[in-house]
């Protein structure tokens, strides 16, 4: 994808997420919902991999930030979240996660600048909203005193947003796809990708896996 992977980096570590514009990245996901979106399939996988570390600049990017990075978890939502609240995949004070949002064409998002920086209060968390969408959720109302201004993004054909999974964010329009990557250390106390067992996939994750990948998975 040619990201300028220095300048990801320090945009990430600062502001919490690097937004990378790519039609190219817009058109497979237009053809990947219209095979229904089967993210837990062997073709799946393999576009979500596609998408994410087999690209040379985002795997140094997992690297640089995880040591060996794990495949921990992947999400699909879309402007069906409430409006009125943020979402993020994690909350607290250090860095747990890099997430690999694949971002479909006509999509808008509002960002909450520099939230990664500034840890949730249990108190401040929806417990209904978030075991309904499973993501931590906060309404709005919660963070009009925090410095975590908004940052409405357009991707008119598609893209990429890679961020810590402790960023905040508002699904507007379209929809996205949301593979997260984690530590060795952090792998092992996280709940495994379920998968259902097939010859196929076996074959899959095994090629994936000859090809350097590490997956936190077990088959159904």
């Amino acid at each position: 994808m040619a990201i300028p992977v220095a300048e990801a980096r320090e945009t990430i570590h600062e502001h919490g997420a690097y937004v990378w514009l790519d039609s190219a990245v817009g058109r497979d996901l237009n053809q990947f919902k219209e095979a229904g979106l089967p993210i837990l399939t062997p073709y799946g996988f393999e576009f979500l991999a596609q998408h994410s570390l087999d690209d040379h600049e985002l795997h140094t990017l997992a690297t640089n930030a995880l040591g060996q990075p794990y495949w921990a978890f992947n999400k699909c939502y879309s402007n069906v979240l409430p409006r009125d609240y943020t979402f993020s995949f994690h909350a607290g004070p250090t860095f747990r996660s890099l997430v690999f949002q694949l971002w479909s064409p006509c999509s808008t998002v509002v960002l909450r600048e520099r939230s990664h920086l500034h840890p949730i209060k249990e108190e401040d968390i929806d417990m209904e909203i978030s075991q309904e969408w499973g993501l931590i959720a906060v309404h709005d109302s919660r963070l009009e005193n925090l410095d975590m201004p908004k940052r409405k993004i357009t991707l008119e054909q598609g893209g990429i947003i890679i961020t810590d999974s402790r960023q905040r964010f508002t699904v507007i329009e379209g929809f996205v796809i949301c593979v997260g990557h984690v530590s060795e250390e952090t792998s092992r106390g996280m709940t495994k990708i379920s998968l259902p067992h097939s010859r196929e996939f076996s074959k899959t994750i095994e090629q994936l896996e000859g090809r350097g990948y590490k997956i936190n998975y077990e088959w159904e």
